[in-house]
């Protein structure tokens, strides 16, 4: 990866950012069914205007645009010995980016934030495999989308404690993966759509002397959601899934303690996800009414760090909910919860020399539970579906580093 960034002050009030950046990726995967030799290669470059005529008044204008080069390929595997080339593909994508931003400061309590971005987005995907006489190559690009965005936030200062209220109205998309705008055969999937959604949210957020703290509550109305249908165990399509409505509230909670020397920052966050299927047909199979795969209703983290004259430590619990791993919600993970904890102390020897030495342990209940899963997985011959990767069991870790500070 590499990028370079300049600024530049036009005049007091006005000034610009210009980015140029790029990176490449290059990977070699022996898989059970094939290799997988795949390239990246991307540059890009961006540049924003920033006016502050005054205090209470900011406007932004940018706009961004890259182009990547995708070049992969696929082998017969003997037992992890490469073979014949099965396919060799190259896709282009490029996209460009506009936009604009404004931030009005009403009074020293209310402030208002206004959006827009346009997008397009284009494909161009190359077969260069002409052993089997078949040409997957075309073009395909997208119609360009309109994002606005809309935000107030009220905002109370009252004895060095700080509390905000806002709101949120915007509209955003998100553009499928280059293995979404492809089919099973390598070809351009000609169907694919964005996934496009109207977001609204409501929170509040605050700080005091000795806690923080974030809640926000929101309701997304998507359509076209791009889904995975499984096809073979190592194939799957893209498609949209009709509409969806994710409702959800999410919070987080923080203290600030200290006593004798010691510091303490207990932490919470939890995440409530409601999300549905509204309507979504796939061939002749209904799901309308169903929960979202691969979305855990309930999720929670907390734990508690501590510090005390260069010993410092801390420990976190995780409790993840039983999720739908299929459409039709015929099978659920198990839900799980992990238990990790750190221990380690840090010190300066003289003015130069320091060390430092900790050691952990991860899963401390070692528990057996899946770190990812294969939605709407499909069985090869008379194998199962694998829907789960088992996540590591209880492991250790350390380390001493030796300071050096001139």
């Amino acid at each position: 990866m590499v990028g370079v960034t300049a600024e530049f002050t036009i005049k007091p009030s006005l000034k610009n950012t210009s980015s140029l950046f790029g990176n490449y990726y290059l990977s070699y995967e022996s898989r059970p069914f094939n290799i997988l030799v795949d390239t990246s290669q991307l540059s890009g470059a961006r540049t924003t205007f920033e006016w502050n005529p005054n205090t209470k008044f900011q406007i932004k204008l940018g706009s961004e645009a890259f182009v990547e080069n995708y070049h992969w390929q696929t082998y017969v595997t003997n037992n992890g010995i490469q073979g014949n080339l099965l396919s060799n593909n190259q896709e282009n994508r490029s996209q460009v980016n506009v936009f604009a931003q404004s931030i009005l400061q009403l009074s020293s309590h209310w402030s208002f934030q206004a959006g827009l971005s346009y997008n397009y987005t284009r494909y161009r995907l190359e077969d260069q495999f002409l052993q089997d006489s078949v040409d997957r190559s075309g073009d395909y690009s997208f119609e360009p989308i309109l994002s606005p965005y809309l935000s107030t936030t009220y905002t109370l200062h009252h004895r060095n404690n700080t509390y905000k209220w806002y709101g949120i109205w915007s509209y955003g998309f998100s553009s499928p993966t280059l293995e979404e705008t492809l089919t099973p055969s390598g070809a351009i999937n000609p169907d694919i759509q964005p996934e496009r959604g109207w977001n609204y949210e409501l929170g509040t957020s605050g700080n005091t002397k000795y806690f923080t703290w974030r809640l926000a509550v929101y309701t997304m109305r998507i359509r076209d959601l791009l889904v995975a249908r499984r096809t073979d165990f190592d194939q799957f399509i893209g498609i949209n899934a009709g509409k969806t409505t994710h409702n959800g509230l999410e919070l987080e909670l923080k203290a600030n303690l200290s006593w004798k020397n010691s510091t303490f920052q207990p932490f919470v966050s939890y995440t409530y996800s409601d999300y549905v299927f509204n309507d979504f047909q796939d061939g002749n199979n209904d799901y309308s009414g169903n929960a979202l795969t691969g979305t855990p209703p309930h999720l929670l983290t907390s734990g508690l760090i501590w510090a005390w004259k260069g010993i410092y430590g801390n420990i976190n619990y995780q409790f993840v909910d039983a999720m739908p791993i299929r459409d039709d919600n015929s099978l659920y993970s198990e839900a799980y919860d992990l238990l990790n904890a750190r221990l380690g102390y840090s010190t300066f020897i003289n003015k130069h020399w320091g060390i430092e030495i900790f050691a952990g342990v991860n899963n401390i209940w070692n528990e057996k539970y899946s770190s990812m899963l294969l939605i709407n997985a499909n069985s090869t011959g008379a194998a199962q579906p694998r829907y789960y990767y088992p996540g590591l069991p209880i492991n250790y870790y350390g380390s001493l580093k030796v300071l050096y500070r001139w």
